[in-house]
């Protein structure tokens, strides 16, 4: 769940939609997602609205869904995203292909607003 405002509540359903309340209906927005799941996590700036699933990072831009990054193996798994801004959004990645690192399986990715820096 996230809200802008009292009339612009965002939920993520496991239906993978994204429904938006804009203070006297929910409309259900299809992401296109094709992750198991539905969806795991929501953060919003300046009206954007980013969500994860387990395999997908995208968001909504003010009039349809942009699927931004997905996962290209089954040993990655999206988590939580939180930010400052449109252009400071952050990703945590578990990646199990690492789980033997001494520092670990998980990873934080860094989104500018265009492109994706992994830290």
């Amino acid at each position: 769940l996230w809200a802008f405002a009292p009339n612009d509540i965002w939920f993520g359903n496991n239906a993978n939609q994204l429904l938006h309340y804009d203070g006297s209906k929910w409309q259900a927005h299809a992401t296109g997602s094709k992750s198991t799941g539905g969806i795991l996590s929501l953060w919003g700036a300046s009206g954007t609205m980013y969500f994860t699933t387990g395999t997908e990072f995208g968001r909504w831009n003010g009039s349809q869904v942009e699927m931004l990054l997905q996962a290209d193996n089954t040993a990655s798994v999206f988590g939580t995203i939180w930010g400052r801004s449109e252009s400071e959004v952050f990703i945590a990645i578990r990646d199990w292909r690492y789980q033997g690192n001494a520092c670990g399986s998980v990873f934080m990715l860094w989104f500018d607003g265009a492109q994706f820096h992994q830290f």
